[in-house]
C-alpha cells in the first residue's frame, strides 16, 4: 500500500462541475485519508466543498494531474488511480459522504478520515461498481480555492 497526494492551486468552485475527481484504477481500492481546503479568493465568501459518491462515472477526463507518491524513500510505484480536473460528461454524484465548509479569504479547513474509517472507492468492473469514483465538488458559492487531497491505493 503506498501513499499518494494531487493539488490543484487557485481554482474556482463549481456546483455543476468537479474540481477534481478520484478514479482508481481496475482491482484496486483506494482509501481517501484526507482533504485540505484553502480559499485564495480577495473577498469574503462562504463554501462547501463537498466529497461525494459517483453513481455514473465521467466520460472523457481532462485537465489529469500526476499524483506525488508520499514515500521518503522514492522507492513507491507510481499510483495507479487517475486525477482529472475536467470531463466532457461530469459524473452523476450521488452521497455526499463528506462536507469541507470555508471561506473565499484565506479560509482554511482540513478533513481528516477518523482512524480506521477511511472514505473508500473501488475500481471494479463497471456492472459491478458500487462507488467507482470520488468527486469533489461545490456543494455552495463558487470561490477560488487550492485543493490536496490524500489516498492510499492497495490492489483489492
Amino acid at each position: 500500500m503506498s501513499v499518494y497526494s494531487a493539488i490543484v492551486s487557485n481554482t474556482a468552485l463549481n456546483t455543476a462541475a468537479d474540481l477534481v475527481t478520484l478514479t482508481p484504477a481496475a482491482n484496486r481500492r483506494i482509501q481517501l485519508l484526507e482533504v485540505s481546503i484553502g480559499g485564495m479568493g480577495t473577498a469574503s465568501l462562504a463554501n462547501e466543498l463537498g466529497v461525494f459518491q459517483v453513481t455514473t462515472v465521467g466520460v472523457t477526463g481532462a485537465g489529469a494531474i500526476t499524483p506525488g507518491a508520499w514515500s521518503g524513500d522514492g522507492l513507491a510505484p507510481a499510483a495507479a488511480s487517475t486525477v482529472f480536473t475536467g470531463w466532457t460528461t461530469q459524473p452523476v454524484i450521488g452521497a455526499q459522504l463528506a462536507s469541507i465548509p470555508f471561506n473565499s479569504n484565506g479560509g482554511l479547513y482540513r478533513w481528516k478520515a477518523a482512524p480506521d474509517q477511511p472514505i473508500y472507492a473501488v475500481g471494479l468492473a463497471a456492472a459491478t461498481r458500487v462507488n467507482p469514483q470520488l468527486s469533489f465538488r461545490a456543494k455552495v458559492g463558487n470561490g477560488s480555492a487550492s485543493i490536496m487531497i490524500i489516498w492510499m491505493e492497495d490492489p483489492l
